[in-house]
């Protein structure tokens, strides 16, 4: 069971050719023909980005990571598509992932203070979000007073944080038990087509939007 980084597709496809049942979760690698288990990714963001445009918010801008893993991906998709139906101009930053805190709140906190008519921020992934919070912090910007938030996966920070923050939640044990049950599947029956199976996410609303 493996969520697969960057650039392993020749290491899986070994597995595969070796007789070794894979199964992958939060992503899939395109090109390889293995049993997966991940959210609608694209049905994820499209939702959480209409909500924020039903509130009235016209200058929303997306926060992710630059990867060309699928899941992230189909997150700014989502986003895209949302932004299009309702006719708005994109604002997107993508920021390489570093372990220091600093390279990403930084990137943020200069994007907002650039993009002034930014009324809301859609963060792409946890590690964004958090330190999103923290850049909003550093620029004086109060929730939802100066500006919106959603971020993708949920934390206790985003329940703590004063507001609360509305987060885009992944059913991680449906996952795992998704992911074991095709495993065990597999063992028994390793001819059978591999299967993908799409789990639902829930925007759960706090108040970090008017």
């Amino acid at each position: 069971i493996i969520s697969p980084p960057e650039g392993i597709e020749g290491e899986i496809q070994s597995l595969i050719d070796a007789g070794i049942p894979v199964v992958l979760f939060d992503r899939h690698l395109p090109g390889v023909a293995t049993d997966v288990v991940e959210v609608d990714n694209q049905k994820s963001t499209f939702n959480a980005t209409s909500y924020l445009i039903g509130k009235g918010y016209a200058h929303i801008a997306f926060v992710t990571f630059s990867s060309s893993l699928t899941q992230m991906e189909a997150r700014l998709a989502g986003y895209k598509e949302a932004i299009s139906a309702a006719g708005l101009d994109t604002c997107i930053l993508e920021i390489d992932f570093n372990q220091n805190d600093e390279h990403i709140i930084n990137p943020i906190a200069d994007f907002f203070k650039e993009n002034k008519q930014g009324d809301a921020g859609v963060f792409g992934a946890l590690q964004a979000g958090t330190n999103g919070l923290k850049a909003f912090r550093k620029i004086g910007y109060t929730i939802p007073g100066d500006i919106a938030a959603i971020s993708y996966d949920d934390c206790d920070v985003f329940q703590l944080y004063s507001p609360s923050i509305t987060a885009i939640v992944q059913p991680i044990n449906k996952i795992a038990d998704a992911a074991i049950d095709l495993l065990i599947k597999r063992l028994k029956t390793p001819a059978s087509n591999p299967k993908t199976l799409v789990m639902e996410t829930e925007l759960i609303h706090r108040k970090s939007s008017r």
